[in-house]
């Protein structure tokens, strides 16, 4: 009987996260509540309070929850990743996934376009800020290897690199999620352009800017 408790407790620790995405995704992190998330599932406000202490830390659980399931359903290819080759795949793989799989669209959506980050997010942009670092280290690690074996440029900044690269992977997601109703197939070779084209940069010298324009 313990044991039926606590999955049917997991359970409903899940349908309200489940909710509580569908509802900040309509409208918005700052005007939705315990009251609307409990609503959409038909519980009362002190069931989600049983799960979660705040609204910030539901939010920062959902976002865990997030990023599990891009590394679950990304394992093998995360764990196979190790020349530049592999790398720009992944990329190419983990933007496509984030922008097509719609829970994950709605969350980096609701990221990205429908939070404002106050105060008692701080926890929440921590998570964030120690996800990107720890994918830039990831990067450097990978870039750095690479330069090893001669194909990247001895004079490349491989932490230049590595958060250049970030910079590109978000910039590309962003643009993924403008346009949620692409049927044509633009969105994947716009993101496939735009990382074939950095990667085939890493491979070439720094001999077009000038000296003295070189940090």
């Amino acid at each position: 009987m313990a044991r039926r408790t606590k999955q049917e407790a997991e359970e409903t620790r899940e349908n309200i996260l489940s909710a509580a995405l569908d509802v900040i995704y309509e409208k918005g992190y700052a005007r939705s509540t315990f009251v609307n998330i409990a609503k959409e599932i038909k519980l009362t406000k002190g069931a989600i309070y049983w799960h979660f202490k705040s609204k910030p830390d539901m939010f920062l659980a959902l976002g865990r929850q997030m990023e599990d399931k891009i590394e679950t359903t990304l394992h093998d290819i995360f764990y196979e990743t190790h020349t530049l080759n592999e790398y720009r795949q992944m990329l190419f793989k983990m933007i496509l996934l984030i922008s097509e799989d719609v829970q994950l669209r709605k969350y980096y959506s609701i990221v990205f376009y429908r939070m404002e980050w106050t105060d008692e997010l701080l926890s929440m942009k921590q998570f964030f800020d120690q996800q990107e670092e720890d994918m830039v280290q990831w990067s450097k690690d990978i870039l750095r290897q690479a330069q090893l074996r001669k194909e990247i440029p001895q004079e490349k900044n491989i932490d230049h690199l590595a958060r250049a690269l970030s910079a590109l992977a978000g910039g590309l997601l962003a643009y993924c999620l403008s346009d949620p109703n692409d049927g044509t197939g633009k969105r994947s070779k716009i993101v496939q352009l735009g990382l074939d084209t950095f990667f085939a940069g890493l491979c070439k010298a720094n001999d077009y800017l000038p000296n003295e324009g070189r940090p």
